[in-house]
């Protein structure tokens, strides 16, 4: 409820905006990155040294800085009914090419790739061989391109000719409340201010209201303050949020991961072991430690890491915390224990 009221407020969003439409919505919400996670080294190893970076603030900043598709502005541009036949609409050097790839939105691109090696830091749409369609978001377009895609042209694009004014400052505002916040009041404000995003996605649903005056059936009782209240209760079917915008959530998630990908090939080219990448971080392994203050500061937060194990893409442990997403307190104390074993056998027989 308080990110669905950020999102109507008037302080960000001071005009009316354009609704997108029920198929954009739809049409797009496969393609979007949502938690993109990459391990690049085997599961049940131990490394003993490991830095953890991670993105500050990755959502407001990027809400900033990129431009964001702009909802009275968002349309279907080219073979949009039906792009997997692969009819060109426009190809690279052409005006309408190189204005669309410059638009905030998804892009249906014809092109080639390769299959993506073991352990190669690459887009997971480019894991693939010969010509076909694939869809690439605007912003990632130029990495993709850096990561072995080759572009014969555009087939569609679900782009905005404008980008949304409101959200830069929305995540401006937002970073001003966390610092002026309490350790106590971060710990529940950086969630709510963090789900306007999320909302942006939001799905199509069934709600029900309750009206003090109504047509006069389904009369429901409620109680408040030992007070009866009589209600008439009102159901939309298939209700969409007028500000769902699925495109704005990939351009921003695709932002996430792009900065993380391209940081992690970049040190990689330094001579750093990458063992695993996530939405807006990633790990690496070196001898010596220059990167607590090379990344610290505004853009990236360091963090030592000892003694990680992964046991899959989404899980780890390590001695200073645990990352078992979707698991109950029972099987993270059985999963502790298990590698803790592992570890212990591991130096019993190093000493021997």
């Amino acid at each position: 409820s308080i990110g669905s009221s950020l999102i109507r407020d008037k302080r960000f969003w001071p005009e009316a905006r354009g609704q997108v439409p029920r198929a954009t919505n739809e049409r797009v919400r496969p393609y979007l990155p949502a938690v993109d996670n990459q391990l690049h080294v085997d599961t049940h190893t131990v490394f003993d040294d490991v830095v953890s970076l991670d993105q500050r603030r990755a959502y407001h900043t990027i809400a900033q800085e990129i431009p964001t598709p702009d909802p009275t502005t968002l349309f279907a541009r080219g073979h949009f009914h039906n792009p997997e036949n692969g009819k060109l609409w426009t190809r690279p050097g052409k005006i309408v090419y190189e204005r669309t790839v410059n638009q905030p939105g998804l892009l249906a691109v014809k092109g080639s790739s390769r299959l993506t090696r073991k352990g190669e830091i690459r887009l997971p749409c480019l894991n693939f061989t010969g010509s076909k369609v694939i869809y690439v978001w605007s912003n990632e377009l130029e990495l993709a391109k850096r990561q072995g895609l080759s572009v014969e042209g555009l087939v569609a694009a679900w782009t905005s000719k404008e980008a949304d004014k409101g959200l830069p400052r929305y995540g401006k505002w937002a970073i001003d409340q966390i610092n002026k916040s309490s350790e106590y009041r971060r710990g529940w404000l950086k969630p709510a201010l963090h789900s306007t995003y999320g909302l942006f996605g939001s799905r199509v649903r069934t709600m029900e209201f309750l009206e003090l005056i109504g047509d006069g059936t389904d009369i429901v009782d409620w109680y408040f303050a030992g007070f009866r209240f009589q209600f008439h209760r009102r159901t939309l079917e298939n209700w969409l949020p007028p500000f769902a915008n699925t495109t704005m959530l990939g351009v921003l998630q695709a932002e996430v991961r792009k900065r993380t990908l391209s940081l992690a090939m970049d040190l990689e080219s330094l001579g750093a072991t990458i063992l695993h990448t996530h939405a807006d971080g990633l790990h690496i392994e070196v001898d010596q430690l220059p990167l607590d203050t090379a990344f610290s500061g505004e853009r990236w937060t360091t963090e030592r890491l000892t003694r990680l194990i992964y046991e899959d893409p989404v899980s780890y442990i390590s001695n200073e915390k645990d990352c078992l997403p979707g698991r109950d307190a029972r099987i993270r104390v059985q999963a502790r224990r298990h590698y803790a074993q592992i570890i212990q056998a591991r130096i019993t027989q190093t000493a021997a």
